[in-house]
């Protein structure tokens, strides 16, 4: 049995992170689980990729099955596991996959069946058995597909699964806080940042404290901001990071009291309150919705394309030239990492057991109407 410890205080989301690593490292596999990472892994080397994606698949689908209800053992148990194979063939049959998407995904519409069918075969045997993928299976490739993947349902719940994941947990036990304090302490975090020179920059034009600048220039400023950050949302491996994501709250922080900065925020909640009576905004209501904008508001990038008709944004964000296209894209976002003072990480960096922390709300705390 593991001796019972006093939780550790969380004070800051820093020290989360550093005693849930702690924590992760301290959590032993139990022996089901490590045979299945030994499997994996194969250091042996007796072990084909058909066992090994078996291996995988059998740990993917079992954690699939319990994951809405797993306690932070049976949780503890998943994040350790992926830990273990970091490294190994199957996980790096996951990366490259899921980098093949990303690509893919920059370039090509969702229904384009032929642009999936040309996705689907630049993948291995292996990655195309793969959980992380079966959303971009072309229709041909989808017959018959049942029979052959040896994927299991991730919907029924089993003892089995369940017993698959069995195991104490780490001896490093973490303080429980509810939503209130993780609120409080995500403020604490941006209050304490420190806002890269470029955004800051920014944020004085926007601030305008000695009354230098234009409407046109504050608006130029926010939106080359926002514009970074749509950069990271869209075009950026992985995602936007949390240092980014955290610069980008500190610029709002900066701005708040500004014209730009308030107009921003109230649109916001103009935008929730909208969503939220009417479940959403479809067809014409874009237009209403747009209608209630001040003039200010209007201008601002997360909101003037609700005045515009989905055939001009569609004229506008053509591919057009694939190869100008990417460069654009890939310029765009150097100048992005570059005006928030942060390097990207990988999505297969980000697969790698890495923490993160819990979110108190479930809203986004971005509005991207790119």
């Amino acid at each position: 049995m593991v001796a019972a410890t006093s939780p550790i205080q969380i004070t800051s989301i820093a020290q989360y992170k550093q005693v849930s690593e702690l924590a992760l490292a301290n959590t032993v596999l139990n022996p089901d689980l490590q045979n299945l990472a030994e499997t994996i892994n194969d250091k042996s080397g007796k072990y084909s990729d058909a066992d090994k994606l078996k291996a995988y698949l059998e740990e993917h689908a079992g954690y699939a099955a319990i994951q809405g209800r797993a306690t932070a053992a049976e949780s503890g148990q998943d994040q350790r596991f992926r830990l273990e194979i970091q490294g190994s063939s199957i996980a790096s049959a996951i990366a490259d996959a899921e980098h093949k998407v990303f690509q893919w995904q920059r370039v090509s519409e969702w229904s384009d069946e032929t642009a999936r069918s040309r996705l689907w075969a630049s993948l291995s045997d292996v990655q195309k058995q793969l959980p992380q993928v079966q959303t971009w299976r072309p229709a041909e490739a989808s017959s018959g597909a049942a029979s052959s993947s040896p994927i299991q349902d991730p919907v029924t719940i089993s003892a089995t699964a369940q017993s698959l994941f069995r195991g104490e947990g780490s001896t490093i036990r973490i303080q429980q806080l509810s939503g209130a304090q993780w609120d409080a302490l995500a403020a604490q975090e941006v209050h304490n940042t420190t806002l890269a020179p470029g955004l800051q920059r920014l944020a004085e034009i926007i601030n305008d404290r000695t009354g230098s600048y234009s409407d046109a220039e504050k608006i130029g400023a926010y939106t080359r901001a926002y514009n970074a950050l749509t950069s990271f949302l869209t075009t950026q491996e992985g995602g936007i990071t949390h240092d980014q994501g955290l610069q980008y709250d500190k610029f709002r922080e900066v701005i708040a009291g500004s014209d730009v900065g308030q107009a921003a925020a109230d649109g916001t909640l103009k935008l929730w309150s909208y969503e939220g009576s009417h479940g959403g905004i479809q067809g014409t209501q874009q237009y209403e919705f747009y209608g209630s904008l001040s003039a200010l508001q209007k201008q601002l990038p997360e909101f003037k394309n609700f005045g515009r008709s989905l055939a001009e944004l569609m004229k506008e964000n053509a591919v057009g030239d694939l190869k100008a296209y990417l460069r654009r894209g890939d310029r765009a976002l150097a100048e992005a990492q570059l005006l928030f003072g942060t390097n990207p990480t990988t999505a297969e960096g980000q697969a790698s057991g890495s923490v993160s922390t819990p979110s108190a709300t479930s809203r986004s705390r971005f509005v991207v109407n790119a």
